[in-house]
C-alpha cells in the first residue's frame, strides 16, 4: 500500500461522527470558556498570583524563593509548596508557542487568558472519553456536553482562572478514565490481555 493510500485510509477512519461529536465538544466547550477573551485583563487574585509566577518562570527559569508582592505588611513571603508544576507547564508551552522569543507582558497575558480554557475544553473531551469508557458512547457525549456547559464547572475553574486547577481536572479524568479502564479486567494473567 503506498503512501497515498495509507494517508486516504487513516482520515477515513480518522473522520467518523464520533470525531466529529468530540470535535463540537471541544469547540463548544471552548467557546464558553474563551468569553472572557473580551476583556482587557483577567479575574482573580489566584489568577494574578499565578501569572505573575509564570512570568518569573519565563523570564528566569526558575521558580523564586519568596513572593516579593503577598502582602505590604511583609516585604517578602515564602512561596507555597504547590503550583511549580502548573507554572513550568504554561511557561514552557509561551516559550515553545513564542520559539523562544524574550518575554513580552502584553503576550503572556494573552496566554493567560486563553490556556485555561483551552485545557478546560480539553477535559470536557477527556470526560467523554471517561464516560465512553465506563458506560459507553451515547453516555460520553452527555457527560462530556454537560462538562462542557456547567457554569459553576466553565467559569469557576477552567475560564476565569489560570491557576493549577485548570490544568489539574484534564489529569484528574485521564487518571479516572484508566481507572476504569483497569478496572474491567480484574484480572491480571496472561488470558486477560
Amino acid at each position: 500500500m503506498d503512501l497515498k493510500k495509507k494517508a486516504k485510509h487513516f482520515f477515513e477512519r480518522l473522520w467518523t461522527k464520533e470525531f466529529l461529536f468530540v470535535f463540537l465538544i471541544f469547540l463548544l466547550a471552548f467557546a464558553l470558556r474563551s468569553h472572557l477573551m473580551v476583556f482587557e485583563l483577567f479575574f482573580e487574585f489566584d489568577t494574578y498570583f499565578h501569572a505573575r509566577m509564570g512570568e518569573f518562570v519565563i523570564q528566569n527559569l526558575a521558580i523564586p524563593t519568596q513572593d516579593w508582592l503577598a502582602y505590604y505588611q511583609f516585604p517578602s513571603t515564602p512561596l507555597p509548596a504547590q503550583g511549580a508544576f502548573f507554572w513550568f507547564f504554561t511557561a514552557l508551552i509561551y516559550k515553545v508557542f513564542t520559539f523562544w522569543l524574550p518575554y513580552d507582558k502584553t503576550l503572556w497575558i494573552g496566554f493567560v487568558k486563553i490556556l485555561p480554557a483551552i485545557f478546560g475544553a480539553l477535559t470536557s473531551v477527556a470526560v467523554y472519553f471517561l464516560g465512553k469508557e465506563a458506560y459507553d458512547k451515547k453516555t460520553g457525549l452527555i457527560m462530556a456536553f454537560f462538562a462542557a456547559v456547567i457554569p459553576a464547572f466553565v467559569y469557576r475553574t477552567m475560564a476565569g482562572q489560570f491557576e493549577e486547577d485548570s490544568l489539574g481536572f484534564l489529569w484528574m479524568v485521564i487518571g479516572l478514565t484508566f481507572v476504569v479502564s483497569a478496572l474491567k479486567q480484574p484480572s491480571f494473567n496472561k488470558k486477560s490481555d
